[in-house]
């Protein structure tokens, strides 16, 4: 079985002219920060190691 799709209309069957491939050019999703951070201080608190502290707070107390 082919894994092309199979469009009979000719406008659809070119990327370049297809809407979904034009909405999917580039992606839809972006990951970004949702706290300023601003040098790897920052980051650590975010990240790693400041993430494992939360982790084992979460281990420690379920209910967090």
């Amino acid at each position: 079985m082919s894994s092309e799709i199979v469009n009979p209309s000719n406008e659809l069957s070119d990327p370049g002219l297809d809407p979904a491939f034009a909405l999917h050019r580039g992606g839809k999703m972006a990951v970004r920060a949702t706290v300023p951070v601003r040098d790897a201080d920052d980051l650590s608190l975010a990240y790693t190691p400041g993430v494992a502290r939360v982790c084992e707070a979460i281990a420690e107390q379920p209910e967090l």
